[in-house]
């Protein structure tokens, strides 16, 4: 239990007045409460500091969360203007590729028409080598079977 003198506001006064039993035993009881309160005082001295410490900490973790989170945001800025810079080239490939196809058309109908141009130059020299073996037969082979 409590002591009288720790439930009187004159502590000091009941506790040092006389040395008697009771004032002694007041004396023990006030030191003894006074390192508790000390010791209290310490220990609250203590959480504070670590309070102190953590919360700092925290501020700092808060400051890299922030820092990462501006980081990210750029980055995702930096993203997005390279996958739109993306999907632009891949249209121009895939309009480079539709024009490649055009192109090969052209070109395949070309290819086919300087094919059939070279066989029909090549069938009218052809033609027109049987017409002159046909003439020459005609002029001195027939002329001379008639003489």
């Amino acid at each position: 239990g409590t002591s009288p003198c720790l439930d009187n506001s004159d502590l000091h006064l009941e506790c040092f007045s006389a040395d008697t039993a009771p004032q002694l035993m007041c004396r023990e009881e006030l030191v003894r409460y006074t390192n508790e309160a000390d010791e209290e005082r310490q220990g609250l001295i203590v959480e504070n500091n670590l309070m102190a410490g953590n919360t700092s900490a925290m501020e700092a973790g808060i400051r890299r969360l922030n820092e990462t989170t501006e980081t990210g945001g750029i980055i995702m800025n930096d993203l997005k203007g390279q996958s739109e810079q993306l999907k632009r080239t891949v249209d121009r490939v895939l309009d480079t590729g539709e024009v490649l196809k055009e192109s090969k058309r052209v070109l395949d109908g070309m290819a086919r028409a300087a094919a059939t141009n070279k066989l029909t130059t090549a069938l009218i020299i052809l033609l027109e080598i049987f017409v002159i073996c046909v003439i020459i037969y005609f002029k001195f082979v027939a002329s001379s079977s008639k003489t």
